[in-house]
């Protein structure tokens, strides 16, 4: 064993500080950390064993390493830091990436991102599915939720944990279903054979997300959403212009071999949605106007722990607002596309936050109490008491 890998089997989670919440998965957490020694922060994924063995889903566990490992050179792939484990937990340390995810960037942007990102996005995208393509590597869980925005504001695809080699084993056979409804693609749907194909429909499907705010296939309900998948139903809004219409129809076909892409990634980067960028080379451009809004209104030496749109109540009705917790320590609100301050929370020793019914949570400080809802009610509850805990406590 080498001096590095001797260092890394010595690494425990008491090297790391926690700083806050990223999110909850169905065998963990995902953490803000950082590292002790070096003060240099992480996001640390911790795994549950217990449950993983109850589930049987050990293996699913060491498959996911294996493929960051397998990713680990490429910038479109979150880097795989450090792994290590105790009696009772695997964990996952893994690049930090400032910038939260994509769905919070579109959120941000109104529900429409603007043409040229949208595009140099897009542009990424299709990098990393024709990596994934030459590693023999299946995503089968495309969504904006999985692709994280790092320091240098470029894509990073994140959770493999469903991802899959494909080979002469897994070529033709059945597949249990999995992924995310919205991105899910007809054949993976009804437990058929899968290819790369799937990730070329999420894909497609996330770039019509970009520009209209919302999954192409989303009904009110998830069976609706499945009818409207297997029937390939999508409606293009007139704001959209003919190339990125012409590309996403091409991709969204039923039958995976009538896809662009489908035997050649190649006919996806040719295609005139993409004249002018280099796809190529597209990790070592710079990304066009992200910091109008990515960039929060605040100063830059601030650390953000965590951000996303939330809705806040005012009055009878709740608005939505860009929530923002940072190291100062402070939380602010915004407009959702993050251009102008709506207000600020006094924090103190006093200030408490609990879940406040099914997606609510209260923060109260000495001055009122406030009340957003979001799904992620708990995280937001845990990063704020954690953060009044450290600085008062």
């Amino acid at each position: 064993m080498d001096s590095n890998s001797q260092q890394k089997a010595k690494i425990t989670r008491e090297d790391f500080e926690t700083i806050g919440t990223l999110g909850h998965g169905a065998f963990g957490l995902v953490e803000h950390v950082r590292k002790k020694d070096t003060n240099k922060e992480y996001a640390i994924k911790t795994i549950e064993k217990i449950h993983l063995k109850k589930e049987g889903k050990t293996e699913q566990a060491m498959r996911e390493k294996d493929m960051l490992t397998k990713s680990r050179l490429h910038p479109g792939v979150v880097k795989l830091n450090y792994t290590f484990q105790d009696k009772n937990y695997l964990y996952f340390v893994m690049e930090y990436c400032p910038y939260g995810d994509l769905n919070q960037c579109i959120e941000r942007y109104a529900q429409s991102l603007p043409y040229e990102l949208a595009r140099f996005y897009a542009a990424e995208l299709v990098n990393i599915l024709e990596f994934m393509r030459s590693k023999n590597i299946i995503h089968r869980d495309m969504k904006p939720q999985n692709i994280l925005i790092s320091s240098d504001h470029h894509l990073k695809l994140t959770d493999f944990g469903s991802a899959k080699i494909y080979d002469d084993d897994t070529r033709g056979r059945s597949n249990t279903f999995v992924g995310t409804a919205d991105y899910v693609s007809p054949e993976m749907l009804d437990e058929g054979p899968v290819s790369f194909a799937c990730d070329l429909w999420a894909f497609a499907c996330i770039l019509y997300q970009m520009y209209v705010g919302r999954p192409p296939f989303s009904s009110e309900n998830q069976y609706l959403t499945f009818e409207r998948i297997r029937a390939g139903n999508v409606v293009y809004p007139d704001h959209m212009t003919p190339q990125a219409v012409d590309l996403i129809r091409r991709i969204l076909q039923t039958q995976p071999e009538n896809r662009l892409g489908f035997n050649d990634i190649s006919e996806v980067k040719s295609h005139a949605f993409f004249r002018g960028i280099d796809i190529d080379n597209v990790y070592s451009l710079s990304c066009p106007t992200i910091q109008e809004v990515v960039e929060h209104p605040l100063d830059h030496s601030t650390n953000i722990i965590k951000s996303g749109i939330v809705k806040k109540k005012a009055g009878w009705i709740f608005r939505k607002r860009l929530l923002v917790i940072t190291e100062q320590p402070s939380i602010a609100y915004y407009e959702p596309n993050g251009e102008f301050k709506r207000g600020e929370l006094a924090l103190n020793a006093e200030t408490r936050s609990e879940v406040h019914g099914r997606n609510k949570f209260l923060i109260t400080t000495t001055e009122r109490p406030y009340i957003f809802e979001d799904e992620e009610a708990e995280v937001w509850v845990d990063t704020i008491n954690r953060l009044i805990q450290r600085f008062f406590g």
